[in-house]
């Protein structure tokens, strides 16, 4: 199986996880972000360019067929290896993509705990607060990689 890295936010990794759908930024398969972009483990990868969103990497498993280069709009249910610029999953993919795994920095945990309900009054308890709730968090989408999470590329 072949492993790669999409890089974004904490926010958008876990709803991709808990709804088992990447939506790309446009819906028109002629278009270049009309995939899933990402990087593929040992290989060469440009990951100076700028990304929309930061924060966590998603790691999917690829399972299917890869193919080098192509034009869109791209075949679904293919891996589509641009390296070093990008591998591509295509809108329309419904086969062969399931999450392996999530990085996110500390940060960006606490960011996404960052209210505490009001009656978390001092600091301590407010980062006490947090630091449940990611617990708790964590737990959950590491059982539910654990179990399985396949990922269709919808609009």
């Amino acid at each position: 199986m072949t492993t790669l890295r999409h890089y974004t936010d904490l926010a958008s990794a876990l709803r991709i996880i808990e709804e088992g759908k990447f939506r790309p930024r446009y819906s028109d398969p002629r278009a270049g972000d009309s995939c899933l972009n990402a990087f593929m483990d040992g290989r060469p990868a440009n990951t100076d360019q700028c990304f929309e969103r930061e924060g966590a990497i998603l790691r999917f498993g690829w399972s299917g067929p890869v193919h080098i280069g192509g034009k869109f709009p791209l075949k679904a249910d293919v891996l589509h290896d641009f390296l070093p610029w990008r591998v591509a999953v295509p809108l329309g993919t419904r086969r062969h993509l399931t999450v392996v795994g999530l990085d996110a920095s500390g940060k960006a945990w606490e960011d996404y705990f960052d209210n505490a309900p009001w009656y978390c009054i001092t600091a301590s308890l407010q980062r006490g607060y947090r630091l449940q709730k990611m617990k708790a968090e964590k737990a959950r989408i590491a059982d539910m990689i654990a179990s399985g999470v396949s990922v269709s590329v919808v609009s």
